[in-house]
């Protein structure tokens, strides 16, 4: 990893940050272990064992959680990078593409500063008047 990027505070795995990362992970479990308890239904146990572990090594035993925590973070980048590449997609298949589709279809001038064999020059003269007012409010 490259310094100065964000990227090493990814691996940080000191004691603080694993208690932080075990408490985290093991409320995040507790939370949906618990959600079927508010329909009168039975808590998800598959659920409540990692999290009642997860608790209670991240605040009595952090340092057992460097493994986990390592696994975690790989887990997590590589579907940060799934998703991202799939929003992109979205955005321009379902965005860029037909905004440029319509640009084409109602004739939209995107050439306008294309160059022109026979003009000198491309200055565009505007007038003393429409300069100051223009300067007023620039945006």
């Amino acid at each position: 990893m490259r310094k100065g990027t964000g990227d090493e505070n990814l691996n940080s795995t000191n004691t603080k940050e694993l208690k932080k990362f075990g408490v985290a992970l093991g409320c995040a479990l507790l939370f949906w272990a618990l959600i079927p308890l508010v329909k009168q239904q039975e808590p998800r146990l598959y659920l409540l064992v990692p999290a009642v572990l997860m608790l209670t090594l991240g605040l009595f035993r952090p340092s057992s959680l460097k493994q986990v925590h390592k696994r975690w973070v790989q887990v997590t980048s590589i579907i940060g990078s799934v998703l991202t590449t799939l929003t992109l997609l979205v955005v321009f298949y379902l965005v860029i593409t037909p905004l440029g589709l319509l640009k084409k279809i109602f004739g939209a001038d995107t050439q306008k500063f294309c160059p022109v064999k026979d003009q000198s020059s491309y200055w565009i003269k505007k007038n003393q008047l429409d300069i100051r007012e223009s300067m007023r409010r620039l945006f």
